[in-house]
């Protein structure tokens, strides 16, 4: 879906074993600015029986992303991967992290 200078992307996964089951939502929107810069964010959500949820005590990843395009093949940018993670002291792994990137497209 495009309205103007957002889009949101999202999608949904289910699996279903003999032991168990479970699903994943993901919404992904992004906001398009002047000057060639972008906002994204990503939502996903694990249900009770989600090998990631099991694995990290927890039921949400988020991220967010700030990217900057400079000519035509150039892209700088940051991702702060799962931001409430510093903050959640039940987590049992911290995935907590922040990335720089320098993209070059031929």
């Amino acid at each position: 879906m495009v309205i103007n200078m957002v889009t949101l992307t999202g999608g949904f996964n289910f699996r279903a074993t003999k032991s168990s089951s479970f699903a994943t939502l993901r919404l992904a929107p992004s906001l398009y600015l002047p000057h060639a810069w972008q906002i994204g964010m990503q939502v996903v959500y694990f249900t009770q029986n989600a090998p990631t949820r099991q694995a990290y005590g927890k039921p949400v990843y988020t991220s967010i992303s700030v990217n900057k395009q400079l000519g035509r093949h150039l892209n700088i940018g940051i991702d702060w991967h799962d931001i409430f993670d510093g903050v959640n002291h039940e987590a049992l792994i911290n995935r907590h992290a922040a990335n720089i990137k320098l993209q070059y497209r031929f």
